[in-house]
């Protein structure tokens, strides 16, 4: 499973992120670029993008996932195994051109505090690249990863926790409940999100998706964009955003 999700996200970035990321981000394919990757997990997506010559560093949560990145990874690249919100665990003494931070945001409980490291890691001008699953979405309670039929039961984080603790029991789906309830608690809208930026960051690119990209080497769906108007651009299953730090 751990090598499944490697190659995941090494699909994902070579697929995906960086023909995206060399039309949005200036000098991006001339490989120069210094670049963290915040919840790095099992490391492919850093694998993918040190191909381009970049200097790439993980840093991630799970000791048990940062264990099998240094496993499949080259000894030479630096992953941290720290909290993104706890700066005892952060090295700020080399700012950083580029973050990635996708689908961590909406796990995280102080989203202020994991903005705030995010713009103390960057030099001035530095953009960072954030993907979630919006509060109101589907998806927002992560149920596709069940193995029942709990997985077909759109918008599950909006039911009453009574109701989600029922249904995964009855789907025989115990470990899923615990981590529906902490997304129902700590997901994040895109309105929110704009309030949390608060003038210290600008919006330079954002989409919202039906079928998001990752979509594509999890499920083999299609891309598809959500349109991104007020109100109905929450019920998405999901946003892309790059910001720049100000100042």
């Amino acid at each position: 499973m751990a090598e499944k999700h490697y190659h995941e996200q090494l699909a994902y970035t070579k697929d995906y992120l960086i023909p995206f990321l060399s039309q949005k981000i200036e000098g991006f394919m001339e490989g120069q670029l210094r670049i963290l990757e915040v919840g790095s997990a099992e490391g492919g997506s850093l694998a993918g993008l040190s191909e381009l010559g970049h200097q790439v560093d993980g840093f991630e949560i799970e000791a048990g996932r940062v264990a099998i990145a240094k496993k499949m990874l080259p000894a030479n690249f630096k992953i941290t195994l720290g909290d993104i919100t706890q700066r005892a665990d952060i090295d700020f003494s080399a700012p950083y051109d580029f973050i990635i931070m996708r689908d961590v945001i909406e796990h995280i409980p102080n989203k202020i505090a994991a903005l705030q490291s995010l713009y103390d890691l960057l030099r001035p001008g530095g953009k960072a690249f954030i993907t979630f699953p919006l509060k109101h979405s589907p998806y927002a309670g992560h149920q596709q990863t069940a193995k029942s039929w709990l997985k077909f039961i759109p918008y599950i984080a909006s039911f009453p926790a009574s109701l989600i603790r029922f249904l995964a029991k009855a789907a025989k789906e115990e470990r899923q409940i615990e981590e529906i309830l902490y997304l129902k608690k700590h997901a994040l809208s895109y309105q929110k999100l704009q309030q949390m930026l608060n003038g210290k960051w600008a919006i330079s690119d954002v989409d919202f998706f039906f079928s998001r990209p990752v979509y594509k080497q999890r499920f083999g769906w299609s891309i598809i964009k959500w349109p991104n108007l007020p109100v109905l651009r929450e019920l998405a299953n999901g946003c892309e955003i790059i910001i720049q730090k100000q100042g």
